[in-house]
């Protein structure tokens, strides 16, 4: 197995890194303020300052993770979809009442609502998306 050669920098940049910041966090906004006016800055320029790179950090992070989500979208578009094969209303209420008895799913409360037809419909593809039931509507 090769070994990183980086990894023990990265290490240690990751340790030193967790240092600063338990540092800065366990400092007082007075003693922050002190700080930057003995080295001669404006803490009302380094708050604003500090402020933009979180704010530039965020929507950089926002932009990775909205890229992310589109790639798992496209990817999830491509795959193909399970059908259930078509069955009647009926049919769905007694498989869906198979499975509630089954144990094979913990069902949230209904507050003795009946579902209705598209949400037993929609019950359906997101068991078979689990893969709880088959195309047929078997237990799996």
């Amino acid at each position: 197995m090769t070994r990183d050669p980086h990894a023990a920098d990265t290490t240690l940049l990751r340790r030193l890194a967790d240092e600063a910041v338990e540092e800065l966090l366990s400092a007082s906004p007075e003693e922050h303020r002190r700080a930057v006016e003995e080295e001669g800055g404006d803490p009302t320029a380094v708050a604003a300052r500090v402020r933009a790179v979180i704010d530039d950090a965020l929507t950089r992070h926002g932009k990775r993770r909205a890229a992310e989500l589109a790639r798992e979208a496209q990817n999830a578009r491509r795959m193909p979809q399970k059908a259930l094969r078509p069955m009647s209303i009926a049919d769905k209420r007694a498989l869906w009442a198979k499975v509630a008895n089954s144990g094979a799913v913990t069902l949230a409360a209904r507050e003795g609502r009946e579902l209705t037809d598209s949400d037993l419909s929609a019950q359906m593809d997101a068991w078979l998306a689990l893969g709880v039931i088959d195309e047929d509507g078997n237990l799996t």
